[in-house]
């Protein structure tokens, strides 16, 4: 294999697929990148046991064909430091070994012989056809949500559900939920599945750097992205995701209406003096109390007490309590300047959403604060 490519190009390139090696993998395959030449064409795959993603390059001039694995960290970290004004000139020694020379600058790398691990899966014609920008959207609206430690593996990601009026996504962790619609180009019906979430969490870095649309076919098992420079494939969570009708807060006539540049502010002054080492779990939220336009909001622990104007047109006076981090969470992952909270009564879940949305929002359990 020799080839040479850009440094620019080839450092681009290599970003885009590090991410989803996994270099603390006990199986040393996962720990490497790995590169195939093929006529003026460059492949580079990286993999787990859970995804692969490959990523083409167009090289400049045909080049002898052949394949290697190198290590994926300490290769792309290497081609990033070179300078950038340089070529990158990729060659194998009699020894087997991977050479890379720009510049003044050489390097050796040993390259494995190992099999790379694929996933072999006949995918369908895409269901499921979006901008890359809006994809990233509705994963970053789910970020909050996915869960992290819980027991039950079918919250460990994001949810994608075919309904007739769009593609319904969703998160919960068992206190924090939030639903939301994704606006595609082009969509027919596929099998319900859950994203993986440290996918989302890959995926969402890919696609900062994406433009044009993304091809997704999904099977009862696995996923497929296609993008015009990656192919993402993964497999889905081995589980049914929760009716969102069971957990979903439901919408009221009168939300409160708050600015969310403003709530954010006091809950985190709230949360600045909490003891959040606390085991009483009352002391580390919020009590809100909402009369005559004002909301004044106090920690559990009876040490900060905030107020600010609000929207309400509810003619009692209502008292909840609030879990700060999700709903800082949830403001900081709507990004709007306006937010709703649709709250019913103290024993029932609250919807946070932005001013006048209809389909994103977030789901947040009752808070009990004496």
């Amino acid at each position: 294999m020799r080839f040479t490519l850009a440094r620019d190009q080839f450092a681009s390139a290599l970003r885009r697929i590090t991410p989803f090696a996994d270099s603390k993998s006990p199986i040393p395959i996962y720990r490497h990148v790995k590169l195939v030449v093929s006529g003026n064409q460059l492949k580079l795959t990286a993999a787990n046991t859970t995804f692969d993603v490959t990523s083409t390059v167009t090289l400049e001039e045909a080049a002898d064909n052949g394949h290697a694995c190198v290590a994926a960290d300490h290769f792309t970290g290497l081609v990033g430091s070179l300078r950038a004004d340089q070529d990158v000139n990729i060659d194998f020694d009699d020894d087997g070994n991977l050479l890379v020379a720009s510049g003044h600058t050489k390097a050796v790398f040993p390259s494995m012989n190992s099999a790379f691990p694929v996933f072999d899966i006949a995918f369908p014609e895409a269901q499921i056809v979006v901008k890359a920008g809006e994809l990233d959207r509705v994963l970053g609206l789910t970020r909050p949500a996915m869960g992290t430690d819980t027991d039950r593996m079918i919250f460990w990601g994001t949810a994608f559900r075919y309904e007739r009026v769009g593609t319904l996504v969703a998160a919960c962790d068992g206190l924090l939920g939030v639903t939301c619609r994704l606006h595609e180009d082009k969509l027919t019906e596929f099998p319900a599945g859950i994203f993986p979430r440290s996918l989302c969490v890959r995926l969402r870095g890919l696609l900062k750097n994406t433009m044009g649309e993304i091809h997704i076919s999904v099977t009862p098992a696995a996923v497929r992205l296609v993008a015009p420079d990656w192919t993402v494939t993964s497999k889905l969570v081995d589980g049914i995701f929760p009716e969102t009708k069971h957990w979903d807060a439901r919408v009221v006539e009168q939300p409160i209406v708050c600015n969310a540049e403003e709530l954010t502010a006091i809950l985190a002054r709230i949360d600045a003096a909490t003891d959040l080492d606390s085991k009483a779990l009352k002391q580390r939220g919020a009590l809100v109390n909402i009369q005559a336009g004002v909301m004044v909001i106090r920690d559990g622990g009876h040490t900060v007490t905030d107020q600010m104007n609000v929207t309400y047109d509810g003619a009692d006076a209502i008292e909840f309590g609030l879990n700060t981090k999700h709903i800082r969470d949830a403001i900081d992952a709507l990004d709007a300047q306006e937010i709703e909270l649709h709250f019913h009564d103290r024993n029932a879940s609250m919807r946070v959403c932005a001013r006048g949305e209809a389909d994103d929002g977030f789901t947040t359990t009752p808070y009990r604060i004496n």
